[in-house]
């Protein structure tokens, strides 16, 4: 259960993000994780785990807590 909600809330944040905002922050994201954007998809969608280094810098390039 813990999975899914932290995938959740990695979609919730992702959809608040403007239609400008969103390609910059998946850009980014994919760059600083190191991972292809397949791999982004797979995040998103909640159908492969966001590791814990990666939810930190994701954290930092949100600026806030995007995971609790």
């Amino acid at each position: 259960m813990k999975k899914r909600i932290n995938q959740n809330q990695l979609k919730d944040w992702l959809d608040s993000l403007t239609v400008l905002e969103y390609p910059i922050i998946r850009k980014e994201i994919i760059d600083k994780c190191k991972i292809t954007e397949q791999k982004f998809r797979h995040w998103k969608a909640g159908n492969s785990r966001v590791p814990v280094l990666a939810q930190e810098i994701i954290n930092e390039i949100a600026g806030k807590a995007v995971f609790n």
